[in-house]
């Protein structure tokens, strides 16, 4: 298990069909950390964003990538960003979880200036619909194994 404060060395590129389209775009994941808990670690208090956010059928993907690049780029280097992860269901839906130490490193994220004017593209420009469903963690089970 990587420890918390490991540098960033992992990158995972997942293509995924865009929407209503023969289109296929790739987001690459790259986790801050590993989030996996380490004994004594405790979640209570952070902050998840879960994201659902459909691409237009005829969104420009090389600039969409370019910016979500950039985008991760920031978040990462930001105090309390601990990872970002998508996750894709049978059904097709795909969700994505954003995780923040905190409500004021979430703040931080969301109040960048060059992410304000990146997500009024994204709904000028790539999305067409979808939702953010900011979440603070209040309990947690575990850490457990079974053997």
């Amino acid at each position: 298990m990587a420890q918390r404060n490991a540098p960033l060395n992992i990158a995972r590129r997942v293509t995924t069909p865009v929407a209503n389209s023969n289109c296929r775009w790739t987001l690459v994941l790259k986790p801050a950390m590993d989030i996996r808990r380490t004994k004594g670690r405790n979640m209570i208090g952070e902050i998840i964003v879960v994201g659902d956010l459909k691409l237009r059928e005829h969104a420009p993907l090389d600039e969409y990538n370019r910016l979500g690049e950039r985008m991760y780029e920031i978040v990462s280097r930001l105090p309390g960003f601990l990872s970002v992860k998508s996750f894709k269901a049978e059904d097709g839906e795909e969700l994505t979880l954003f995780r923040f130490a905190s409500e004021e490193a979430l703040e931080a994220w969301r109040t960048h200036p060059e992410h304000v004017e990146t997500m009024k593209r994204g709904h000028a420009e790539f999305y067409a619909s979808g939702f953010l469903q900011i979440c603070k963690v209040i309990r947690e089970v575990g850490p457990f194994e079974h053997s």
